[in-house]
């Protein structure tokens, strides 16, 4: 096991048998002396603003699978979903008000716990041009999956993998792997840098534990100098004394 989990079950079992031995039901904490295990904490691998751009010009969006394939990077980049959850999303897993798609269900989460995705108006705008495109490309066909192949079949895993790194090769990225989950730690990269709140950061990205959202946090957190300067009561307050110097 990852020594991250190890860790997760080791402040559980600390946690139970604390309550027990507070509630005099232990005449001691056996674990007591346990400590977590130690371990290095490895660099999360993002894209740049730069390598985003680059990248989401790759896509021959005149194409079905070229759009296709550019609403799902915008939907991963926006909202920091797995990949396998997003292939699994439904036509009807989309919450639709007036014509546009304003979140995205799923329905088939890693951690067995449904959530709701919110979608940036850009990325609205995308998905709702994207099931016009769907709707011309396979008029009569009744596949409910909402990303298709070209012949109308459920869009696999490995395809849009390799698609995706086919993307990021003709962009020339070569400083970070281009896979969907990329994505995922640059949403939440970008999120922690916009100093965004880590709970909610959790609930998007569907984790079961608040650990690897704090985890974001600590690698990502904008620079101490900047949050100082916004947040310190004196700065924010101003000048304390009109005959201060």
């Amino acid at each position: 096991n990852r020594p991250e989990s190890v860790n997760g079950k080791i402040r559980a079992l600390k946690a139970f048998f604390n309550f027990l031995f507070k509630k005099e039901i232990l005449e001691k904490d056996p674990v007591k002396e346990l400590r977590q295990v130690r371990h290095t904490r490895h660099i999360v691998p993002t894209f740049t603003e730069d390598q985003i751009r680059t990248l989401f010009k790759q896509p021959d969006i005149a194409t079905f699978t070229g759009f296709r394939d550019y609403t799902i990077m915008c939907l991963m980049l926006d909202t920091g979903v797995r990949i396998g959850e997003l292939l699994a999303v439904k036509l009807d897993h989309l919450v639709i008000e007036a014509g546009i798609p304003r979140e995205v269900k799923i329905k088939k989460p890693k951690n067995r716990k449904e959530r709701v995705l919110p979608l940036s108006p850009e990325t609205q705008g995308i998905l709702r041009q994207y099931l016009s495109v769907r709707k011309q490309t396979f008029h009569g066909h009744n596949m409910p999956s909402l990303f298709l192949t070209v012949d109308c079949n459920k869009l696999e895993r490995r395809t849009i993998e390799d698609r995706i790194r086919e993307y990021g090769r003709m962009a020339e990225i070569q400083d970070v792997r281009v896979s969907p989950h990329t994505f995922r730690h640059t949403f939440a990269k970008m999120w922690v840098m916009a100093e965004g709140d880590i709970l909610s950061l959790q609930e998007i990205l569907g984790h079961s534990s608040v650990e690897m959202v704090r985890n974001y946090a600590r690698l990502f957190q904008p620079d101490l100098k900047k949050k100082h300067a916004r947040y310190s009561p004196v700065a924010t307050i101003g000048r304390l004394r009109k005959d201060s110097f």
